[in-house]
């Protein structure tokens, strides 16, 4: 006989209080938008849950995917319409509406935004995009909606998370569960989770395409007796997923194992995936982690299981101020009497850091090389990962869909390991194509589409048949930056010579040095290449720029890493986020010297390695350094330097292996009193596209003669265009601020910058 079964299904939930004090309950992440509605809170959780279980008993529901949930408020300002004789009327006032949004992640690493009052749900790759992405969404899903259907989803008078808990109870007849780790397996359960359950390698984990020997070897290896692996690999080689395969073929390669129901539920629980940060999490008091690291030895004991560790570098950086004093030390005399089994990963350079920070630790692992794959292997495997999850997802899919992402992260993201990235690419390309268009091939334009959102690049750089003139180029950033022909002709070939592929893949895409004197648009140029390089994505703003002068004391190499809490500094952390940006230090010459000593491995390798051996990659950045060096020596004032002047300037300040790392010093003309003119139309352009002026519907216009005016006003021969940008907010957007803010019932159709005395700058209103 069977016995009964009873699993706990946990999932989060949005409470919403309408202004009449009622609740709202809505299913979090749900494509059916299950809720439930009730007098008080304690009411509508219980109707729910009948929802639920019930739905689970019909088995038309799946398992909560979404994981650390957390609310949030985003503000949406939609423009209601009407439709009158077929002709659509605009409405003049905006509706803000303010969306309770539920974000988490992923199993597969992904983040997800859950809008449950709206019935809407995504998910996306980048965090900065959240908010973005939200608007685009709820304005997609009000697109000439009245204002009367837009009041229902007005904001709520409040909304809280909650979370439901069902029990279900199921019948299994093939085997009896005896054996049920919460209970049998407490700590290991809080610490961390099996993998080699149906369950969890069904839902979690990737088959290992092109590991399957590998897979065999490592398994037969365990079974001869070998206590402790090490998988050595790069980062996103795959090493977890070789881990969950080992401990698939050791509980269920043996048909005989079948054999004793009784122990068949023991068995898949001998091997448990952790972390250090897992290991330690609320230890608050001197020997608890201790304690728990001998509770996890002893139940390990009991399953005769493996301990399996994500990152071995990081067991000896937890626990104590040193190595020796860290999760890694403590284990360490299990280890070696074969009281505990672990499997670990780690990649070349952590080893080597495990190494020289406890030598021993490493001595008591057989070390298994997972090696990386080649292009033709990247690409078969590709392939069959294509085939697998067109076949699980049931998603038709264009043939060589796994090919082109595989093209397409090997030529631009060179430095990153196959599968890694690209496997959860493809993995977010399918549900999306599942989710969006269940009726539509995927097809490899979508591929191409999806990189270009994640990247930034336009789509002129992924197609190799479309052709990109220099001209082209260097029309658009001379659009940008006035008066500064050779600047932005040497800026265009870079860019065209990243389009032809002929960038050294291992190196920064370029390493420019812009030298020239303050104000005459340096930083503009940087921010011209980054829009037009990396601005197509969803994240329009992949400038990262550095104030070197912060840089300037004996802790500055530190700073440039990390934080003196021991995190990722913000340079890190952007780049680890979003490879493909411009990277801006300004004012390089103001950094200490020992600066220049990190910067020379990130100019010449293309990466930064902080002191625990991590990398992070330049190799898909444009690296500028902004400097002044030279500006000073001009022999006449109001003639512009030359080349020679600068280059000379920035060589005698550096040290010779730094500067031959630098690909082009470009120099940058002062600005004469024409340039300063052009520039100040440009301005006034920009400030007529200010939110203020466009949401009110009002025309920004100006006279010659205040151009004429504002230009005297903001020339200076020593500080370029800087004190004309004071001067357009002193004279030009401070007066519109102050009408707007005292009238704001009274909108005029349009306003004037004119003069009314040969000095004053004046605002006009129509």
């Amino acid at each position: 006989m069977g016995r009964w079964d009873v699993r706990t299904f946990e999932y989060p939930v949005l409470l919403i209080e309408d202004c009449a004090g009622c609740i709202t309950a809505f299913l979090v992440d749900d494509p059916k938008n299950r809720a439930a509605y009730a007098a008080n809170a304690r009411d509508c959780l219980r109707l729910l849950e009948e929802g639920v279980e019930y739905a689970l008993q019909q088995d038309n529901l799946s398992e909560a995917t979404l994981t650390e949930p957390e609310l949030k408020w985003v503000s949406v300002d939609v423009l209601p319409q009407y439709k009158l004789d077929e002709r659509v009327q605009p409405c003049p006032e905006l509706i803000t509406l303010r969306v309770p949004c539920v974000i988490g992640k992923r199993k597969d690493a992904a983040f997800c935004s859950s809008m449950p009052t709206l019935g809407l749900n995504f998910d996306f790759f980048e965090p900065k995009t959240f908010e973005e992405l939200v608007r685009h969404f709820v304005r997609s899903r009000f697109q000439g909606a009245t204002p009367a259907e837009l009041s229902r989803f007005l904001a709520p008078k409040s909304a809280a998370l909650d979370q439901i808990s069902v029990r279900l109870k199921s019948h299994d007849y093939s085997r009896e569960r005896r054996f049920l780790p919460e209970k049998s397996l407490p700590t290991l359960s809080q610490t961390g989770e099996p993998i080699s359950t149906r369950r969890a390698l069904a839902g979690r984990f990737d088959l290992a395409f092109g590991r399957e020997t590998l897979v065999k070897e490592l398994a037969a290896k365990l079974s001869e007796g070998t206590p402790n692996l090490l998988l050595v690999g790069e980062t996103g080689v795959g090493k977890t997923t070789v881990m969950a395969r080992v401990a698939r073929e050791c509980t269920w390669g043996d048909a005989r194992v079948e054999e004793n129901e009784q122990r068949l539920g023991q068995k898949e629980y001998r091997f448990w995936l952790t972390n250090a940060s897992r290991i330690i999490s609320g230890m608050k008091y001197l020997g608890q982690w201790e304690e728990r690291c001998e509770e996890l030895v002893r139940e390990l004991g009991k399953v005769n299981g493996f301990l399996c560790v994500e990152n071995l570098l990081d067991l000896l950086t937890a626990g104590g101020s040193t190595a020796i004093d860290s999760v890694g030390a403590f284990f360490l005399p299990f280890l070696e009497r074969s009281e505990l089994r672990m499997i670990a990963e780690a990649t070349p350079s952590e080893l080597e850091a495990c190494r020289r920070l406890l030598p021993g630790l490493t001595e008591v692992f057989a070390i298994s090389r997972v090696e990386t794959f080649s292009r033709a292997e990247a690409k078969n495997v590709a392939t069959q990962m294509e085939t697998h999850l067109g076949t699980t997802l049931k998603v038709s899919a264009e043939r060589g869909v796994g090919a082109r992402t595989c093209e397409l992260f090997g030529r631009f993201l060179p430095y990153q390991v196959f599968p890694g990235k690209a496997a959860g690419f493809m993995r977010h390309l399918f549900k999306e194509a599942r989710r969006s268009r269940p009726q539509t091939k995927l097809t490899i334009d979508a591929v191409v589409e999806d990189f270009q959102r994640m990247t930034g690049l336009p789509s002129v750089f992924l197609r190799d048949d479309s052709p990109l003139p220099v001209e082209e180029v260097e029309a658009a950033l001379t659009a940008r930056v006035i008066d500064q022909p050779a600047a932005c002709q040497m800026a265009s070939k870079v860019i065209t010579a990243f389009k032809a592929g002929m960038n050294d893949p291992q190196r920064p895409i370029a390493v420019l040095l812009f030298s020239g004197p303050t104000g005459v648009g340096k930083t503009a140029l940087a921010k011209a290449i980054a829009d037009y390089l990396f601005g197509s994505g969803q994240q329009s703003k992949r400038l990262i720029r550095l104030d070197m002068s912060e840089y300037s004391g004996p802790w500055a190499p530190e700073r440039l890493l990390q934080r003196p809490n021991g995190e990722p500094s913000e340079l890190v952390k952007s780049l680890r986020q979003q490879p493909f940006s411009v990277v801006l230090f300004d004012e390089i010459e103001k950094a200490d010297p020992a600066i220049f000593d990190v910067l020379m491995n990130v100019f010449d390798e293309g990466r930064l390695s902080d002191t625990r051996g991590r990398n992070t990659f330049f190799r898909s950045s444009i690296i500028i350094i902004t400097s002044n060096l030279g500006a000073d020596s001009r022999k006449t004032m109001g003639f512009t330097e030359t080349k020679a002047d600068y280059e000379r300037a920035v060589a005698k300040f550096f040290r010779p292996e730094f500067f031959n790392r630098i690909d082009a010093v470009i120099p940058f003309q002062s600005l004469g009193r024409e340039s300063i003119r052009k520039i100040t139309v440009k301005e006034l352009e920009e400030i007529s596209q200010r939110e203020g002026l466009v949401t009110a519907g009002i025309k920004l216009r100006w006279t010659e003669a205040a151009v004429d005016r504002l230009a005297a006003t903001g020339y200076d021969e020593r500080y370029g265009a800087r004190p004309l940008q004071r001067a357009l907010e002193r004279a030009v957007v401070a007066p519109i601020a102050r009408l707007l803010a005292e009238n704001p019932m009274r909108r005029p159709r349009g306003m004037l910058v004119d003069i009314n005395s040969p000095s004053d700058i004046c605002i006009k209103t129509d």
